[in-house]
């Protein structure tokens, strides 16, 4: 039988609050749902309030500053406000837009069918100006997971390795594990998951290559000397 997305973040929703990333869904009396920041601390009298799922759109656009949030994983959601949606079709919607992807993906977590694609294999398929990535090496990789993929950055899980059985280090646990550590929170969780690095670390390993070979000692040119003709 065909698996219903929206059915089923309905039915794991039914029992109360949940939250995915920085966000607080709770299930309304007679139907609906309410989102907020997770962290919005009470009482609530200045939260400014909208309905429908467009809302959500706009709302993960900025981050509190005005800045532009291209990592809509990245803890920087703004803070302020609260979101009435009528149905379950709408919370999905408006979820996809904050977190682009992560229901159905938490979903196939579950089901047994999201398949991880460790590193040197998302890097090995690059091509034109991302080729370079393929010539990072090991430890400048996992320098750059550390600075790009730390929580205070992406609040993704990593479900990936380095290379098959080659697990990535130098992360806290709770970062490569896809359930939250218990009693750490005081509702379920929904986590957001990254089965395949993004094309921002692509990116950045492109530029920790080409920096290296940049700053490489460069041969010296031997240049041809004449004697004069005796």
């Amino acid at each position: 039988m065909k698996d219903n997305l929206t059915e089923r973040l309905a039915a794991h929703l039914a029992d109360g609050p949940h939250h995915l990333g920085q966000i607080l869904i709770t299930p309304i009396s007679g139907g609906g749902y309410e989102l907020r920041h997770r962290d919005e601390p009470p009482p609530f009298p200045a939260l400014r309030e909208s309905t429908g799922p467009d809302a959500a759109r706009q709302l993960a656009l900025y981050t509190d500053t005005g800045e532009f949030r291209p990592l809509k994983s990245a803890p920087t959601l703004r803070r302020g406000w609260r979101l009435l949606l009528a149905d379950t079709q709408e919370l999905h919607l408006a979820l996809d837009y904050l977190y682009p992807a992560m229901v159905g993906i938490w979903r196939s977590h579950q089901n047994g069918t999201l398949t991880a694609v460790p590193l040197d294999q998302t890097l090995a398929r690059q091509t034109g100006m991302y080729a370079a990535a393929k010539r990072i090496q090991n430890d400048e990789a996992r320098a750059l997971i550390q600075r790009t993929c730390s929580s205070a950055k992406c609040l993704k899980r990593i479900l990936w390795e380095m290379a098959p059985g080659q697990p990535v280090d130098g992360l806290p646990s709770g970062k490569m594990s896809p359930v939250l550590d218990p009693g750490t929170t005081a509702c379920d969780e929904i986590p957001l998951l990254c089965h395949e690095a993004c094309n921002i670390l692509v990116a950045e390993a492109r530029q920790v290559v080409k920096q290296r070979e940049r700053d490489a000692p460069q041969p010296e040119r031997q240049t041809q000397s004449t004697s004069p003709e005796s």
